[in-house]
């Protein structure tokens, strides 16, 4: 939750956007965590903010353990698939 990709992927996913541009340059790991943001905008309410002054909320860690604990078992096909496709490409 802490790196740059996986605020750049909550940010794209509330936003609607696509993938970035250069997504497909990033390593596995940058991708991974892109995703995940990704699925964590989707799955928590909007006013829910993910960093205040630079650090991740409290709430933000607590809905990712407790409310949505299985979030990244129920992405994990989705994101292999879309990695696999964008390395294919």
């Amino acid at each position: 939750m802490a790196t740059r990709e996986f605020a750049l992927g909550v940010i794209d996913g509330r936003a609607g956007r696509g993938h970035r541009s250069d997504y497909a340059t990033w390593g596995v790991d940058e991708q991974w965590n892109y995703e995940r943001g990704r699925q964590w905008a989707a799955l928590v309410p909007r006013a829910v903010a993910l960093k205040r002054n630079g650090e991740i909320t409290a709430e933000a860690k607590r809905l990712v353990h407790t409310r949505h604990p299985r979030m990244y078992e129920r992405t994990t096909s989705a994101a292999i698939f879309h990695i696999y496709c964008t390395r294919r490409a």
